[in-house]
Formats: C-alpha cells, structure tokens, sequence
C-alpha cells in the first residue's frame, strides 16, 4: 500500500517518483521496470522510494489512483434524467482521454488495463454508495447501470477509439457514444 503524504514536500516527493515511473513505463515494459533502476532513474536512494511505497505495485496504484483523481477534477456524476448532462459527460470524458492518449498506450502497452478498470470500478462503487447513503439522488439501478454497463462500455469505446489512432473528433466519438448508450437495453 502506498503512504498518503500530509507534507507538501512529501506529496511532491512521491508525485517526483509516479512521473519518473511513467516516464519509464514509456519506453520500458512494466516486467523490466525494479525499484533500483527507478530510483536510478528519477535520482533518488531506494530509501526514498520506500518511504513512500512498499511495491512497485503499490506505485501503480498509487499512479492508478491519481489518474481517477485527475478525472474526478473534470467529470461529473452523470444525472440520468438529464439527456443534456450524460451528452457533456461522454464529452468531458472524451476530452479528458484526448488530452491523455500516451496513458492509454501506457496502460494498454504495459496490459495494466484490467487492473485500472477495477480500480476505477472500485472507486465508482464508493462514490456512488457515498451519494446513495447521503441523499437519494441516485437509484441502486443507476449504480449497477453505471458500474456494470457504463464504466466498461466506455473503456470499450475507449480503447476502439485508440485503436482506431483517434480518427473521430472528440464531438464524433461523444455523437457515437451518446447515440449507443441512449439506445434502450433489451
């Protein structure tokens, strides 16, 4: 598990540690990537990475996390009574990914694609059984809705849009993802 900083020092320090770890994860495979050769990477003693991490996949959570963080600061809990809402959600949400696309090579390079997909999950599940346990905005249809069919839909279309090398604008893919999600189920 990975520590969570209170110092502005420490919190910068381990930020210092996920980039240099991203950056690495560019241009080597994850099986290749140890704690030494990190933290000979971003200069830094193994003492320093430890303070901060136990595993490198204590880092990949803690990078995991951060990019859930980073999209929480921009998306927001979709109102499924409004059309007009879910149709700026899938905007932003695609908005963000544009501006992100070497994440997404990351990610899928690196075959981390499930282990992001049920840390977003997971957060997903906590924030709506926050919302759901605070207020009745959200009904526990529209939880399992956005868990169970949104959440991977939209990783889906995603990782089509990457592998199609974004030749959809952002409003085209947001256009296709609205019209597919507005589509009754069954």
């Amino acid at each position: 598990m990975y520590k969570d900083c209170k110092s502005k020092h420490a919190k910068e320090r381990q930020l210092k540690i996920m980039l240099s770890f991203v950056e690495l994860l560019e241009k080597n495979p994850l099986d290749t990537i140890t704690v030494t050769s990190l933290c000979a990477y971003a200069q830094i003693p193994r003492k320093a990475f430890y303070r901060y991490f136990d595993t490198i996949s204590d880092l990949i959570d803690f990078w995991t996390d951060q990019i859930i963080r980073d999209m929480r600061d921009v998306l927001s809990i979709i109102d499924f009574s409004n059309k007009a809402h879910l149709r700026s959600y899938l905007e932003d949400f695609f908005k963000y990914w544009n501006q992100h696309r070497s994440t997404i090579h990351i990610i899928r390079k690196n075959q981390l694609s499930n282990h992001v997909f049920m840390r977003m999950t997971n957060s997903a599940a906590k924030d709506f059984s926050a919302m759901n346990l605070n207020t009745s905005q959200i009904s526990q249809e529209e939880i399992r809705f956005q868990m169970f069919v949104l959440i991977p839909a939209l990783i889906s279309i995603l990782y089509l849009w990457d592998d199609e090398h974004y030749s959809y604008s952002v409003k085209d893919i947001t256009d296709i993802t609205y019209q597919t999600l507005s589509k009754p189920l069954l």
